[in-house]
């Protein structure tokens, strides 16, 4: 009888442990905006205006917005679920989406990350480079995850580029939003830059099938910065 009892102990954590790993979970998104009086105090306070302004009209859109995360074990597929705006607000729907836009795939058997993405009329393939995390001691909790911190950083500067992740080892599963990944848990909250992504509910009863985008021309990350370079340049 304590030897079935046992059994169905181990049945049930292992049933727990399954379902951690294929997943839906869904995340909101805000941008971090500087107050009023932080704007008035800047060098180039009538640029900082119309910047503040503009971004605040686009957090009225990035907090409409959902992402969808698909987890299946060992890969995952992040991207923003439909949403339709105007066509005035379009530039607005840009701003907003700059650290989110296209498809982000992560593989752990192969180390494979991939950013599916449309820049300048086509569509690229870029492949994203190993995230080298730091871990924290820091602990907070958000959702009623009781969470960690881990720093990376996204570009040259690790100050002014530090991307935060806030992460759960209550749920085994090491992703997270915009292809981020790599933590010993799910990342309930992203902050890259002045954007933040919190995770918003889990569905662990779908079952959505995970699929390795292949359309596009490959390059790789520093390749695509420098086709943003290149076409500054030419505005010039």
């Amino acid at each position: 009888m304590i030897t079935n009892y046992k059994f169905l102990i181990i049945l049930f954590f292992l049933s727990s442990y399954c379902y951690s790993q294929i997943m839906t979970a869904t995340y909101k998104q805000e941008i971090e905006i500087s107050s009023d009086d932080e704007i008035k105090n800047k060098k180039d306070a009538r640029f900082s205006s119309f910047h503040h302004k503009l971004m605040k009209e686009a957090n009225d859109i990035a907090k409409n917005l959902e992402y969808q995360l698909d987890i299946n074990r060992n890969t995952s597929l992040f991207f923003l679920k439909d949403f339709l705006v105007k066509d005035d607000k379009q530039h607005l729907l840009k701003l907003a989406t700059s650290q989110s836009s296209g498809i982000f795939y992560n593989e752990n058997s192969t180390n494979t990350r991939l950013w599916q993405n449309e820049a300048f009329g086509k569509t690229y393939l870029i492949n994203l480079p190993q995230i080298k995390w730091k871990l924290t001691s820091d602990e907070k909790i958000i959702n009623g995850f009781s969470c960690k911190k881990a720093t990376t950083y996204k570009g040259g500067d690790p100050e002014k580029d530090k991307v935060i992740a806030w992460y759960t080892t209550d749920i085994a599963a090491n992703f997270g939003p915009a292809g981020y990944s790599g933590l010993p848990g799910l990342i309930v909250q992203l902050k890259i830059k002045d954007k933040v992504f919190t995770l918003k509910e889990i569905d662990d009863k779908k079952k959505n099938k995970i699929k390795k985008p292949t359309k596009g021309d490959e390059i790789d990350l520093n390749e695509y910065y420098q086709l943003f370079s290149r076409a500054k340049g030419n505005v010039r």
